[in-house]
């Protein structure tokens, strides 16, 4: 089979989406299928790019708050040379803005079927463009649902992403989570022995749709036997430090920052962690809840809807409500070899359910069917 992906998202960027482009790709691969990836020129000739990947050109290109932004130039010519020269069965889009209706258009005159992966609540970052959410949220849900009765099928991360779908009159909807990057992948379980200082660990963008700054209240209300980690990057990084430290007089050597480590930085750090924390309320899945995980890490998190398909209380990890919930279940938790222990096996083996070869198996049945 012959797959066209367009995202609006390819590295440089990195994050949980891009992760799970890649990681799908490399199954499709493996599996014997042909891909080529349509994205933007963000870097110019500075990018090195696999011969599959494709960038449209950009008008111009810029930097904003350390953010690479480009304006690809007639992107929907350039999704028909790649359309008439790679001949693709299917055309799967990831994002329903910019080039995703490009791409649907020039499918359509060639008669290809479409695919949409739903990766995120969009309307949940209507704070990002320069007008009041009360008029952008709806605008944005009205658009969105639009794009999702122009494509053949849609693909929601979770089971809660399908049922909101639904709900919006669109049951063309199959739920196929996302899969986890090769290091992550096959790893054999790790039992971890709890003791001072007990590490806590959130890895994600500095950006304020994650509600990272609930952390530090949780913290607060911890002793000081417990340090979190916070890994990633983002624009977010000076408020969240001034939150920590100045506001709340959090320590240094409690609260620490890690910005954009290397990769087995980033694997040392779910490894050597007690507990995974997850703050945000909007993410459809949440790939770093299953990467914690796969590195026997039980994960407490706030209630939204990519937690619900992944943590299972009591088994794998806790869903609670609040902050208070928050700090009260991690000491719980650390305080019970037994349960620990639990929380730590049943961890690594939810994890095998997002290993990309089986899940891409999934993909390439929703294919087939969209195609007969």
């Amino acid at each position: 089979m012959r797959i066209l992906f367009v995202t609006n998202n390819y590295t440089p960027y990195s994050g949980g989406l891009v992760s799970s482009i890649v990681a799908t790709v490399k199954a499709l691969q493996v599996a014997g299928h042909m891909v080529m990836l349509v994205a933007p020129d963000f870097l110019g000739s500075a990018h090195d790019d696999l011969e599959w990947v494709r960038r449209i050109p950009s008008l111009f290109r810029l930097s904003y708050n350390k953010k690479y932004i480009a304006f690809p130039w007639r992107s929907k010519s350039y999704i028909r040379n790649c359309i008439a020269s790679f001949k693709p069965d299917v055309v799967h889009v990831h994002h329903p803005f910019l080039l995703g209706p490009q791409a649907v258009a020039a499918a359509k005159e060639k008669g290809i079927k479409t695919v949409f992966t739903y990766h995120t609540m969009y309307e949940a970052y209507a704070h990002y463009v320069p007008l009041p959410q009360i008029i952008t949220q709806p605008l944005i849900t009205k658009k969105v649902i639009r794009f999702c009765k122009e494509v053949d099928q849609i693909i929601a991360p979770s089971s809660t992403i399908a049922h909101h779908l639904k709900a919006q009159g669109i049951s063309y909807v199959t739920s196929i989570a996302s899969g986890l990057k090769e290091q992550f992948v096959n790893r054999a379980f790790e039992r971890k022995t709890v003791k001072k200082p007990y590490q806590l660990l959130y890895v994600g963008r500095f950006v304020s749709e994650k509600n990272i700054m609930a952390l530090f209240d949780v913290m607060a209300q911890l002793p000081e036997a417990y340090e979190l980690t916070l890994v990633g990057y983002g624009n977010y990084l000076d408020l969240l430090q001034e939150r920590a430290y100045d506001v709340l007089g959090l320590s240094r050597e409690r609260v620490r920052f890690i910005v954009q480590p290397t990769q087995q930085t980033l694997l040392d750090r779910y490894r050597s962690a007690h507990l995974f924390l997850f703050p945000s309320r909007t993410d459809t899945q949440g790939l770093v809840i299953a990467e914690a995980m796969a590195c026997s890490t039980p994960v407490i998190a706030f209630d939204g809807p990519g937690q619900r398909d992944s943590i299972i209380d009591g088994k794998n990890g806790f869903i609670v409500a609040n902050q208070r919930e928050m700090a009260q279940q991690i000491q719980s938790v650390l305080s019970d070899p037994y349960l620990y222990e639990l929380l730590q096996k049943n961890a690594w083996q939810s994890a095998q359910a997002f290993d990309p070869t089986h899940l891409v198996q999934q993909l390439i049945m929703l294919y087939r069917s969209v195609l007969s």
